[in-house]
């Protein structure tokens, strides 16, 4: 079994002057408010950024590769990171609780919780198999891999629930309701924090992706053949069925309030209100949408393929802000070009006004959200 393998070290300092990003420029686009300040760059040189994150209280970041590197810095010593080395692919690398810990996990079945600046190991559990999805709740006490259920404090791991999970989506709710998805046997499940069946649903399509909202008002699924719906658990009966498009939603994100969802399809993106049911506006995009992420007040950072970044008001429907990838995009590493795009990850603190971005050529951004 793999283990993750920390290794804590210093990297050689780098003035901000040399980590600026040169190129991009704003896109002063009609609607857009604000601007996206670049405040520093760096390039992972082992390949393409799997993961970023912002900590709640906006002082700590995170930066993962496909394979191997990660990085934590701080906002206040941005020339500083701390790198650590994994084993395997990365699946999850996120910020979580109050103390700002870190939850990893690869694709050999490892999660693992550390202190915050990869400092210590406060658990490290090996699930069976593989998956490409694992979360833990917000308390730690419970870890999802893939179809599997770990109980932390009774040191127990429930049985695979779910086929094909991997391909799909997991996610743990605030009640630490587990949600997992299948995508060849066409199945959402909702489960308690034991593992016990809260209700169930059969789709007529395969399952691109499911969520849920962080009350467990709300799951909503995506399926291969575009068809969206929308349950109230433990209602077996969708509530709602989204307008069926010619493609699938291959993200969905719920807010905070429960109050609207956007549907992420690779060209297009779609908000609807929750109550009352209806839509609220469609944006269609010339690129591919490779990434995106929501902030707790209804801002929408998304990336695309081009390597452009751009900001919106989802609730309204109002671009805020953007940046535009030069059609030469690059940067040097070692005095070797490196292609920035597209665009692979995204993380946005509306709090502390900033938003972090990783690309495909290893490259980590952060910006500064001025009014």
């Amino acid at each position: 079994m793999s283990k993750l393998n920390i290794i804590t070290v210093i990297l050689a300092a780098c003035t901000l002057s040399a980590c600026q990003l040169n190129t991009v420029h704003i896109v002063e686009e009609h609607g857009a408010n604000m601007q996206l300040e670049p405040i520093f760059t760096q390039n992972f040189k082992n390949g393409s950024i799997a993961r970023v994150d912002i900590s709640d209280d906006g002082e700590h970041l995170l930066a993962g590769s496909s394979w191997e590197k990660m990085r934590y810095w701080s906002t206040q010593k941005l020339n500083t990171p701390i790198e650590a080395s994994f084993d395997g692919e990365l699946i999850a690398l996120n910020f979580i609780g109050n103390d700002n810990c870190i939850f990893f996990a690869n694709n050999h079945g490892t999660t693992c919780l550390l202190t915050n600046q990869f400092g210590k190991k406060i658990f490290e559990y090996h699930f069976p198999g593989s998956s490409g999805r694992s979360s833990a709740s917000d308390d730690t006490d419970l870890i999802a891999y893939g179809g599997y259920i770990y109980l932390r404090g009774q040191d127990k791991l429930l049985p695979d629930t779910v086929a094909h999970a991997s391909q799909s989506s997991l996610q743990i709710g605030q009640q630490n309701n587990v949600l997992t998805s299948g995508y060849w046997d066409r199945y959402v499940a909702l489960r308690d924090a034991g593992g016990n069946m809260i209700v169930d649903w059969q789709l007529d399509d395969k399952v691109k992706f499911a969520t849920m909202s962080e009350d467990s008002k709300y799951v909503i699924a995506s399926t291969q053949n575009g068809n969206c719906y929308v349950w109230e658990p433990p209602n077996k009966k969708a509530s709602h069925r989204c307008d069926i498009w010619w493609d699938y939603a291959y993200k969905i994100h719920i807010n905070k309030t429960s109050t609207l969802f956007v549907l992420i399809r690779p060209k297009s993106i779609t908000t609807y209100q929750l109550t009352p049911f209806r839509k609220l506006f469609t944006k269609d995009f010339n690129g591919y949408i490779t990434s995106s992420a929501l902030s707790k007040d209804n801002w929408l950072v998304i990336g695309l393929q081009t390597g452009d970044v751009q900001l919106w008001d989802v609730l309204h429907g109002e671009l805020l802000a953007a940046v535009q990838s030069s059609k030469d995009s690059m940067t040097y590493v070692d005095d070797n070009q490196v292609a920035n795009k597209p665009i692979s990850s995204v993380a946005v603190n509306q709090a502390a006004k900033l938003l972090m971005t990783g690309s495909n050529g290893g490259t980590v951004a952060l910006y500064r959200i001025k009014n």
